[in-house]
């Protein structure tokens, strides 16, 4: 059988993990309080940012199906940089490890620098923003 393992996850925020959770797992916001113990718990919002720990493992078919970034978090994405031929990197990266350089392109961090000498910006498209469909 084919396991996978992971490692923690990308930093974010409570409102950019609750888009990727259903309804019933999202993070709510809660005010500061006190537990019985005397142990301060601060107040969660949506701009708080959030560092997933831990280590966890995919096993079975999935696990065949799914690639790790080079930081073993599970990439979701893929390096958009031209190799020729019409082909790509297409290396597997992770949201943490991917440059965004354009609405749904992405470089990896071997063609990053080529990206910014090649075209001194870090975005095309920056303006207008990408939208909701």
């Amino acid at each position: 059988m084919t396991c996978l393992r992971l490692n923690g996850g990308c930093p974010m925020t409570v409102r950019e993990l609750n888009e990727l959770l259903s309804p019933s797992q999202q993070i709510r916001s809660t005010p500061a309080w006190t537990g019985p113990d005397g142990t301060r718990w601060e107040a969660t919002t949506e701009d708080d940012r959030i560092e997933p720990e831990g280590v966890g493992f995919i096993c079975g078919p999935m696990a065949a199906d799914s690639a790790l970034c080079r930081c073993s978090h599970l990439a979701d994405l893929l390096c958009d940089w031209p190799i020729g031929d019409g082909k790509t990197c297409d290396l597997p990266l992770c949201r943490c490890c991917a440059k965004e350089i354009g609405d749904d392109l992405h470089v990896c961090a071997i063609h990053w620098p080529m990206w910014l000498k090649q075209t001194g910006v870090e975005r095309i498209n920056a303006w207008p923003p990408k939208r909701d469909r």
